[in-house]
């Protein structure tokens, strides 16, 4: 046998191989591991590479896609882009995988990659010719270079349009509560209705009002009874697209508004505003629209149904991200608006409960951010007090929910109050120990699980995911390993029903252990070492004060001090500047400040949390305290007082 291999015949290579291997091999390392996640698709129809994005080490599952093209001898045009023939075909698949998609473009004559973004190609096409469908290819021209900042503005744009979704489908979750009618109705329609016109005059005159108490699979039941020839009126057609979105099945929701909305002259005026609503809220989750088209679009909506008051609660909501941005886990203007909000005498009392809700879980969260610090400081009757607050609000919330008939809402606020409930426990016991009895996280589970088969009864996706991801939380802090494989198990089966990208996202996220139960199980080692820590510090300062008793002092004129969350100090007038070096005070504006204060017989105040005092005052309090390191500063500033013979006192008048 021949085994001269220069002799022998093998597959050859082609320069198109060759193009697309040096393409690949270009475009991996354009993406930072640390930001990006890159797949290549095992299956080519019409994607080359799969995309996820991460953030602070998260893998959010915000996903996107590329679409890879290369040449080695098309010249550039002369306003120095690139032109390159894109099927129509491939447009389409791009368009319905729902999320943001990227074409990419390798040029080996100037060895860089160029990149578009689909929906700037679709908005350009649709401009020049409206029947751009029917064509088979269409010339698309690259003039973006993939640098270092065209990568920096795909992760913006997948961040955004990821988190639009997210917002979009979470708050949307309550949105039966924005039509206002009688909620009284006794309707027999199953197995009753024999013909296409009966089926129609019960959605036409029912169906709105069935969407309103959470019944739109009945709706959907009775449409699937119709024939083909049925003609639908716009009426007809937006109940139906009411009742898929609810659904989660956002492209039969878009078809129905679409055929809807072409005869839009045929709705009443207050039913108007809710069809071009719905059909805004769908064209934006499906990146049709851009976020300017978006908002320019909502600003025309009449307040029919209370769309208005339910567009301001979303802006509102949108402020209580400034909790986790600044330094004192609050936002203020978040908290005056949405309190100006709950007494404005024209919002229903339905949107003001839901208010109240979202209010309570805003102050359930404060509480989080800052129970470490409550704890180390060992202030458990302050602990008691705001959980007690905040519990109290969610039970007359339920009160309210039931004189309002609402089961929607009082499984909804339920949930919110349970998760509350578990995420405070899971924290107690990590830090401390627990806050509940066996008997209460019994209870809990029981409502967890009535919510979740209420919300699979009436067939509202979100909501059922919102019960599964909170019974997850349950099983994972309560070590029920099997359980929290069932709820995995089934967390799939919706992987396979929903191809909605934002619902698959949620679930993959949720599955994943994205959840504050399972990611505070994977910190629970270096919390423990850190409670520890704490522990040796707290108990040597516990010393100090014990030793400072047995200390003969002298008499000596003395300033006074309060530094918080410590106490007060006796500070002798000589030794101002040594307080300064302690208290890492370097400004002499704020040594001014103090000495004055001290001379007019004020006791000026210090937040011992902060490692470099700028400003007298207590601040913000406890939620000042960022962690070990505030507590580690704490502990300096009372061993340096110890040294120097600054003594603790109660004597501060």
């Amino acid at each position: 046998m021949n085994n001269d291999l220069d002799e022998l015949q093998f597959p050859k290579s082609s320069r198109n191989i060759d193009l697309e291997t040096i393409s690949e091999n270009f475009f991996r390392p354009l993406f930072p591991p640390e930001k990006f996640i890159l797949k290549k698709d095992p299956v080519d129809n019409g994607i080359d590479f799969k995309g996820e994005i991460k953030r602070n080490s998260n893998i959010l599952g915000f996903g996107f896609n590329f679409q890879l093209k290369s040449s080695e001898t098309i010249d550039k045009n002369g306003d120095g882009s690139y032109s390159k023939s894109v099927e129509t075909s491939n447009i389409e698949y791009l368009i319905n995988s729902g999320q943001p998609s990227f074409y990419g473009f390798y040029s080996e004559k100037d060895n860089s990659f160029y990149y578009e973004h689909l929906q700037d190609f679709i908005q350009d096409l649709s401009s020049k010719d409206k029947n751009w469908q029917n064509q088979k290819t269409h010339t698309l021209r690259f003039i973006k270079k993939l640098t270092k900042d065209g990568v920096e503005n795909i992760y913006t744009i997948v961040f955004e349009q990821g988190l639009t979704t997210r917002l979009i489908r979470s708050k949307l979750a309550e949105k039966s509560n924005s039509l206002q009618f009688d909620e009284k109705i006794i309707i027999d329609y199953k197995g009753n209705v024999s013909n296409d016109d009966e089926i129609k005059r019960v959605i036409e005159e029912k169906g709105l009002q069935l969407n309103n108490q959470s019944k739109w699979l009945d709706v959907i039941e009775l449409h699937k009874k119709t024939s083909v020839s049925l003609i639908k009126s716009s009426k007809y057609n937006l109940i139906l697209g009411i009742s898929y979105f609810y659904r989660s099945e956002y492209y039969k929701s878009l078809d129905f508004l679409k055929q809807s909305k072409n005869k839009i002259e045929d709705l009443d005026e207050n039913l108007r505003g809710h069809l071009i609503f719905f059909y805004v809220q769908i064209r934006h989750l499906l990146g049709i629209i851009n976020n300017e088209e978006y908002q320019s679009e909502l600003k025309g909506l009449n307040d029919s149904g209370g769309i208005k008051s339910y567009l301001k609660l979303e802006e509102i909501l949108e402020l209580r991200k400034e909790m986790y941005t600044g330094l004192d886990s609050k936002s203020e203007e978040f908290e005056s608006k949405i309190q100006s909000y709950i007494s404005d005498e024209s919002i229903t009392s339905k949107m003001k409960v839901l208010a109240e809700c979202h209010l309570s879980v805003y102050y359930g969260e404060k509480l989080l951010n800052n129970l470490a610090s409550l704890i180390i400081s060992e202030q458990y009757a302050e602990i008691n007090q705001y959980f007690s607050s905040i519990n109290k609000d969610f039970r007359r919330l339920l009160l309210k929910a039931e004189s309002l008939n609402s089961d929607f809402d009082i499984y909804y606020i339920a949930l919110n109050q349970n998760r509350f409930l578990l995420h405070f426990n899971a924290l107690c016991d990590l830090l401390f120990k627990p806050f509940f009895e066996k008997e209460l996280l019994d209870e809990i589970l029981q409502s967890i699980k009535k919510a979740f088969t209420f919300y699979e009864k009436i067939g509202h996706i979100d909501n059922e995911l919102f019960s599964l991801s909170v019974l997850l939380e349950y099983y994972k802090y309560t070590n029920q390993n099997d359980e929290e494989d069932k709820i995995k198990l089934k967390l799939e089966t919706y992987l396979k029903i929903y191809d909605a990208p934002d619902l698959v996202n949620r679930i993959n996220f949720t599955r994943d252990g994205g959840t504050f139960i399972h990611t505070l199980s994977k910190k629970k080692e270096k919390y423990k070492k850190e409670a520890e820590k704490i522990k040796e510090l707290r108990d040597e300062m516990i010393e100090f004060d014990e030793n400072e008793k047995e200390f003969k002092r002298e008499k000596v004129d003395s300033y006074h001090i309060n530094l918080f969350p410590m106490g007060y100090f006796e500070i002798p007038k000589k030794s101002t500047e040594i307080l300064f070096d302690i208290l890492n005070i370097d400004s002499s504006e704020l040594k001014n400040r103090l000495r004055w204060f001290f001379e007019e017989g004020i006791v000026p105040v210090a937040n011992t949390y902060v490692e470099k005092i700028v400003q007298e005052g207590s601040l913000n309090g406890n939620m000042e305290y960022k962690g070990f390191k505030s507590y580690e500063n704490m502990h300096r500033i009372r061993k340096g007082l110890f040294q120097n013979k600054f003594y603790r006192t109660n004597n501060y008048g």
